[in-house]
Order: structure tokens, then C-alpha cells, then sequence
């Protein structure tokens, strides 16, 4: 499967937004946003 620039664009925001405020991934930030993401997009 390819993906588009969006997805990919959105794979990086998550990828950022689940390091979390201190700069450390923890499964929550992880899990978080992935899981928002990709219920509503698909």
C-alpha cells in the first residue's frame, strides 16, 4: 500500500505529538493520538 502526502504528513504529527510535552514517548502519548487519527480517518 502507498500512501499519499497526507498520510504520510499525518504519520509525522503523530510521530511528534507522541513524544509528549517532556520529549519522552510513553505508550499513552503514543496510543492517544494514533488511535483519534486513524478511527476518524477511515
Amino acid at each position: 500500500m502507498v500512501k499519499t502526502p497526507e498520510e504520510l504528513f499525518v504519520d509525522l504529527m503523530i510521530t511528534y505529538a507522541g513524544q509528549g510535552i517532556d520529549g519522552k514517548t510513553t505508550e499513552e502519548d503514543v496510543q492517544g493520538p494514533t488511535v483519534r487519527v486513524y478511527s476518524s480517518g477511515k
